[in-house]
């Protein structure tokens, strides 16, 4: 069952989103590991999977259920392959990206093409390229 989208829910929800971005310098994983990718939950500096990462791990330890926090793939405007937060709620997705200050939904992501987002306790990724429809 989805997050209830309570006046509570979401305050704590954009709280975690600027937190995080706040906290995190943004700094490619080449340029910190020295390799391509490294998925890691960053301790001052990572790239757009580690804020992800520290925001879904924030998120948990405050109780949110695990099923409804979701790694996110989308390309950016630049086609730049990215990674988000989604986050299910009975009003529908919100999206916590460390390129935005506050919590958005898909359709407000604007040039963003959605590709796929994890399925917790699932070996395979759910296609989400619906989202990109009726923009």
């Amino acid at each position: 069952m989805p997050i209830q989208l309570t006046h509570e829910n979401a305050a704590r929800i954009s709280l975690v989103q600027r937190t995080i971005n706040a906290q995190i310098k943004y700094v490619p994983d080449p340029e910190k590991y020295g390799r391509l990718d490294l998925w890691e939950i960053p301790d001052e500096e990572g790239d757009c999977e580690d804020y992800a990462l520290a925001k879904l791990h924030r998120l948990m330890k405050m109780g949110y259920p695990r099923e409804d926090l979701k790694i996110t793939l989308c390309w950016d405007e630049t086609g730049t392959y990215h990674a988000v937060l989604s986050v299910d709620t009975d009003a529908g997705v919100l999206i916590l990206d460390n390129r935005f200050s506050g919590v958005r939904t898909p359709k407000s992501c604007e040039g963003y093409r959605w590709h796929k987002r994890e399925r917790p306790g699932e070996l395979y990724w759910e296609d989400i390229t619906a989202w990109n429809q009726g923009r």
